[in-house]
Formats: C-alpha cells, structure tokens, sequence
C-alpha cells in the first residue's frame, strides 16, 4: 500500500490480519509510508489503550467546512481528496483527544493521518505520553522533523501537525482551548514546496472536561518530589527550550462530549516557498481557521441535545447508535 490515507478503511478485513505487514516507527528520521491498518487492527490497539471503552461515554462527532461556499456540515465530506494534506490542529489537556482523533479519522473517513510527534514519546524511557505510544507508533507517527515532513509530503500521506506542541497539551491553570503557536513556522514553507493543502482542525471537549491542580512547573517546586521528577526528566528529548515535558497534575471535573471540525482548507503553491510574507500569512490564516473553530465549537455544543453523558449513554445503548448532535448548519 502507499499510505496515503485515499483508502476505504477495509471494512471487511478479519481482526489482525496484515500485522506482518506493519512496521513500528521508532527512529528520529523514519517516514516510509505503510499500509492502511485494517479496523480489526485498529480495534484491538483501541481496546489495549481503553480508547473503544472512552468513545462510548464521551461519542466524538465530526464536521467539515466546504472549500468552496464555507458551509459546515456533520461528518467529513468536505475534508479535502488533495494529497499530500497537513492537517494542522490545537492540542487539548494532557493530548488525551490523540487516540480519537487518529482512530476517528480511519473509521470515519478511511483515512491514515501520519502524526508528527514530539520526540520523547519515541524513547523507550520516557513516560512522557507513554499510553499513546502504542497507538502513535502503530500506525506511522514519527519524530517532528522537517526532514520527516518533507519524506511525508514526497509520498503524498496524510500529516497531523500540532504546531503549539507539548507546552500546549502540558496546560497550566486558566489556560483552556488557547493555543501556544510559535511565532513563525517551517511548515507552510515545507508544504508549500509540494503544492500541500493545508486544513484546520479545531478540538473541544477536553479542557473544560478537568481541572489542572498544580503545573508542570509548579510540580517541580513541591519538596522531595521536584527532585525526583527532575532526575527522571534528564534525558527526556525537548523540541523548545522552554519546555517542560511534564504532565501537570490534574482531577477530572465532567465527562464532556468531544467535538472536532475541520475549517476551510487553505490550497498551497510552490510559488510562494521564498515569499516569507505570502507563508506567515498563511500561517496566521491556518491559526485563525483553528481559533474560529474553537469558537463556534463551544458555541454551537450548547445545542446538542445529547451534550450531558447521561441521556447520551441511554440513548447509545438503546438505539444501538451513536447519539445525533447539533445541525451544523443551522
């Protein structure tokens, strides 16, 4: 297969088949493109981490916008056919939406996102994200590296790019839904060279879902503990220089509905790979396109009927399907 996230997802396939087939991407510069998991995989590695159990309090539901007309509508229709695609998106608290996000991807759409991820989750040593280690390395992750991009939009894949990175998943209090962007970013200008489309993707459900007890930081200040946390961080990988790679220490306040919605796809031309305006631009345009669907996330879910776990789950288990949502549209 060429992995690039154009197939139907297999729904036919028998549990395990193809794991031979599979290889696990655990070096700094490995992005060969690999087969489309079959759902009986995906399945089992979503059973393993808990995320099968996860869906069916928390029921993700999915929207796109049209390229064309700016029209949201309920499911992924309008996500673009263009490959390659980067899929730029806002980490939530403790990124624990991860596992949703690639698995909903490949059962929604049949569609392989190759994540880019931050180093630390590839050494065998770090705990840092640990739990999504299985499913990031499963189906393709591989370390952010521009070289890694650059193997990825050769072979026309799928990329999901976080661009606020671990301080934006390690939140701290009072920081809900706001992201930690770089000032400038490498990618548009990367992408730009492969004539890449580039689509937001806006999350909600997570970080109004608990409530952040102590940082990262705050953690390291604590006696007896801070010394220890610092021991085990020495050799953890770091992207920024600023980062922490350490979980804040949080308590779970409600068990929120998760939200996730593609805006306008932005379309790239190599043309523009010197113009450091024309890409700072779209980078602004890309981050904007995350903010707005934040946005009309948190504001349109006071429509859903099923929002509260309670009537969501009864009705799940007695219709046997999953609960409807708000009208994007209306």
């Amino acid at each position: 297969g060429n992995g690039n996230g154009n197939g139907n997802g297999n729904k036919n396939s028998q549990s395990g088949q193809g794991l031979e087939k599979k290889e696990v991407m655990l070096s700094q510069d490995n992005a060969k493109s690999i087969e489309l998991p079959t759902l009986g995989e995906l399945g089992k590695v979503c059973d393993d981490l808990g995320i099968t159990r996860a869906k069916t309090l928390l029921s993700p539901v999915w929207f796109s916008t049209s390229s064309t007309s700016g029209e949201v509508v309920n499911g992924l229709e309008h996500l673009p056919k263009e490959r390659p695609l980067i899929i730029v998106a806002n980490h939530q608290t403790l990124a624990v939406d991860l596992g949703f996000l690639i698995s909903g991807l490949l059962e929604e759409g049949g569609i392989l996102a190759r994540g880019l991820a931050h180093p630390s989750i590839f050494q065998e040593e770090s705990t840092t994200n640990a739990g999504m280690r299985g499913l990031f390395t499963n189906f393709g992750a591989v370390p952010v590296t521009p070289r890694n991009m650059f193997k990825l939009l050769k072979n026309d894949e799928v990329i999901l790019l976080f661009p606020g990175g671990a301080r934006e998943a390690l939140k701290q209090k009072d920081e809900e839904y706001k992201l930690f962007w770089p000032e400038e970013q490498e990618f548009v200008r990367i992408a730009a060279k492969f004539n890449a489309t580039i689509v937001p993707l806006s999350g909600v459900g997570i970080d109004d879902s608990m409530d952040i007890v102590a940082s990262g930081n705050e953690l390291l200040d604590f006696p007896f503990v801070g010394n220890f946390l610092k021991e085990s961080m020495e050799n953890v990988k770091t992207v920024r220089e600023d980062e922490t790679l350490l979980f804040p220490l949080a308590r779970p306040r409600s068990l929120n509905r998760l939200y996730f919605k593609f805006g306008q796809p932005i379309t790239l031309s190599d043309s523009i790979v010197n113009d450091k305006e024309k890409c700072q631009e779209i980078y602004q345009k890309a981050k904007r396109g995350v903010e707005d669907g934040i946005s009309y996330l948190k504001e349109k879910r006071a429509q859903d009927p099923y929002k509260d776990v309670i009537p969501r789950v009864l009705y799940e288990q007695n219709s046997k399907k999953k609960a409807p949502t708000f009208k994007a549209n209306k």
